[in-house]
């Protein structure tokens, strides 16, 4: 006897939709990165160096300018939101060498004004590489706060040969500025995927400028993640349609990801 055995379309996911954390860094113990490199045209010195500290209490000091002293008053840091690992710990930040030399160490910098203190970049960069390669869609995710201005602004870069060469992220933020609070922010591009050697790194340029607020820049909570990619199966049409009991049916299907091997699958038919 022959039955009709139309087959419903099936799908049987393995959804693995996570995420696996490839690297992060939360300034809490030896950092990953290397702080006041020469990179992107960057200063080993200058009037602001980046620091690791927990400090966010601000305070006052006196800079020396044309042979008159001038003080200065430096605002307290935003405290941490509970979404960062270690709350108002240890965080990645620029600091002005005037403020250091009056004690205080929290995130500020020295505007540059073409008198007294020069324009300069600031960089910091990871100091070891990250593997991407079969990990997916991958992605970068870190806190960070600047108030800084039109010409003082914070910068993230990546590099995808152990730091030999740099390229600026624009997308989806160019320039990170007028924040003075902590946020979030996460730049998923398809360039960190399939890559051997991919690293970040955070430049702060201080530009000569009129007008310009503390804080400077300052980042923690630094991660790289990939979302596993979801694996799925899905049968195709039989043919023909009819079929004799007990006769032997192939049915197509279609491998989206990828399956261990030992794996059975099981087809339902209906009539």
């Amino acid at each position: 006897m022959k039955r009709l055995l139309p087959l419903l379309p099936l799908f049987l996911p393995a959804v693995l939709n996570a995420q696996t954390v490839l690297f992060e860094e939360g300034f809490d113990g030896t950092p990953a990165f290397t702080l006041n490199t020469t990179d992107v045209s960057s200063t080993t010195g200058g009037a602001n160096t980046w620091l690791i500290n927990d400090a966010y209490t601000g305070g006052s000091g006196e800079i020396v300018c044309l042979g008159f002293p001038f003080g200065f008053t430096v605002p307290t840091t935003a405290g941490q939101p509970a979404g960062i690992t270690d709350p108002n710990g240890p965080y990645m930040h620029i600091t002005s060498e005037a403020a250091i030399a009056s004690g205080v160490q929290n995130c500020c910098f020295a505007a540059a004004d073409g008198f007294c203190t020069d324009a300069a970049n600031h960089f910091a960069a990871m100091s070891t590489d990250v593997s991407t390669v079969g990990q997916g869609e991958v992605s970068l995710s870190f806190w960070w706060l600047c108030g800084g201005g039109n010409n003082n602004y914070g910068e993230v870069y990546y590099s995808t040969n152990g730091g030999n060469a740099w390229s600026a992220i624009t997308t989806p933020i160019a320039q990170y500025r007028n924040q003075s609070a902590w946020v979030q922010q996460t730049i998923t591009l398809p360039a960190f995927a399939e890559q051997a050697q991919l690293r970040f790194g955070f430049r702060f340029v201080n530009g000569t400028a009129l007008s310009a607020s503390d804080p400077g820049f300052g980042v923690d909570d630094v991660r790289i993640t990939a979302s596993v990619a979801t694996n799925s199966i899905s049968t195709g049409s039989i043919t023909p349609l009819s079929y004799c009991q007990g006769a032997t049916v192939e049915v197509p299907f279609t491998i989206v990801g990828s399956f261990n091997a030992g794996n059975t699958f099981t087809a339902q038919l209906s009539n």
